[in-house]
């Protein structure tokens, strides 16, 4: 679930919440947001989206965390269909803006857009990254840029539990996340939402955090078997230590589905 290495164009800054946007994308970027869906959906997200497609969505909830530019969103709009809701959450204020033109651009008028971040309690969180890099941001407990070439800034967060608690939606069969490191503390956040909804989980997993296993404990006590997604197939943990190596990247999307489901 890799974003592109580009900051948002126009964009406000990191502290802008307040900036006035336009409502719409311009007509060169409509065409360059679609370009970027069929890119995903035929090539470079290839295998997610499929999967994601194949679960039964229509007239349910499914949730984008990280959502940024919005590009699962859009393909989520499609599937949940008439009935169904989408929930994006995105903390960085240029990629709410792009969400929030994209929305009004493609009527996605059953796309909730959370402005947060999510994590295992609420309040507030350092946020760092890239300037140039929007994809690659990630909440930091240690509220330190970690380097000169990266920025930092506070972002609210809340809990999916909290989010979802009061839900007056359908219930929720998919979660998508891709959140650069905190894929432990979204879920602790949301252990309620798991017992009670059972949502097949697509998440973005880098190796040291494969290796460190808080995710996968996590998940596996909560009653979820985890998966490689390898092209189409949905390869199990136990075949890791073989198939992982001749893998040339530093993270996969990992599947992590309800056991007896």
């Amino acid at each position: 679930m890799r974003q592109d290495r580009k900051a948002a164009r126009g964009g406000a800054t990191s502290s802008g919440y307040g900036t006035a946007v336009a409502e719409r994308l311009s007509l060169l970027d409509y065409l360059h947001f679609l370009h970027r869906a069929w890119r995903y959906r035929l090539r470079s997200e290839r295998a997610e989206l499929a999967f994601m497609r194949g679960c039964a969505l229509r007239g349910r909830t499914a949730i984008d965390i990280g959502a940024h530019r919005g590009l699962y969103s859009y393909w989520m709009h499609r599937a949940v269909g008439p009935g169904g809701r989408v929930v994006a959450f995105e903390p960085q204020p240029e990629m709410q803006r792009c969400l929030r033109q994209a929305q009004r651009s493609f009527h996605l008028d059953r796309v909730t857009i959370e402005r947060c971040g999510l994590s295992s309690a609420p309040g507030a969180m350092r946020l760092v990254r890239d300037p140039h890099h929007t994809g690659g941001a990630r909440l930091d407990r240690s509220g330190s840029a970690g380097g000169a070439s990266l920025e930092s800034f506070e972002v609210p967060v809340k809990t999916l539990d909290a989010v979802f608690d009061a839900w007056n939606g359908p219930p929720v069969a998919f979660i998508k996340c891709d959140v650069e490191g905190h894929e432990a503390a979204v879920f602790e956040g949301g252990r309620a939402l798991l017992e009670r909804d059972r949502p097949t989980l697509l998440v973005e997993v880098h190796d040291r955090h494969v290796r460190e296993g808080s995710l996968f404990s996590l998940l596996d006590d909560a009653g979820y078997d985890a998966f490689m997604l390898c092209g189409s197939e949905l390869v199990p943990m136990s075949e890791y230590d073989r198939i992982r190596p001749g893998i040339d990247k530093a993270y996969l999307n990992y599947a992590f589905v309800p056991r007896g489901g």
